[in-house]
């Protein structure tokens, strides 16, 4: 497993926002402004002339400690087996970070190149009956592969998909993909 060092700027990784023009330096590279995306768990990197990017997962909210190795693991499963259903963009690797003060780790994926939401496409104007139809379909493919999100633990939970920035429109191929895989996710 690889090993890199990431500089988060100014951001406290407590707080959703990024800090005005701040820059995170993760292997050696800068990424800024639209580069990155905050969430609540993680934070994004990518780059326009690259068709990876980086989830590098810093809380386990309300804890604001970093998820274990074995919980970003089981993220990385599901997201590959999410992926090989043609659901979310495919993870490459999990790499381990570290700043100065704890370690962290990553995930190394695909890129979606988004546009902003889940139904707001540039060129392309889906319905919202396409839309549901994807919804049904990733729904009954993440009960057949017993794939939930944990808010009761039960098989078949209400997925967390129609958050805005949770499900990304690709600008190729006209294609949604689930992008917000997370540690609340379970398997089993």
């Amino acid at each position: 497993m690889r090993n890199v060092y990431v500089d988060f700027g100014k951001d406290d990784l407590i707080n959703k926002r990024q800090p005005k023009e701040n820059k995170i330096y993760f292997d050696g590279i800068c990424y800024k402004g639209s580069f990155i995306k905050s969430g609540n768990k993680s934070r994004f990197l990518w780059s326009k002339d690259k068709d990876y990017g980086y989830k590098i997962f810093t809380n386990d909210y309300p804890n604001n400690i970093p998820p274990t190795e074995e919980e970003v693991r089981l993220v990385f499963s599901i997201q590959e087996i999410l992926f090989l259903g043609g659901f979310s963009p495919e993870p490459y690797e999990i790499i381990k970070c570290h700043d100065d003060t704890r370690e962290y780790f990553a995930i190394k994926m695909e890129t979606v190149k988004w546009l902003d939401g889940m139904i707001k496409p540039i060129d392309v104007t889906i319905s919202k009956r396409w839309v549901n139809r994807w919804i049904r379909k990733v729904e009954e493919f993440c009960k057949e592969n017993e794939i939930r999100h944990s808010t009761t633990g039960e098989v078949g939970d209400p997925l967390d998909l129609n958050g805005k920035g949770n499900c990304m429109q690709s600008e190729g191929g006209n294609k949604i993909y689930l992008v917000d895989v997370d540690i609340r996710w379970r398997m089993g």
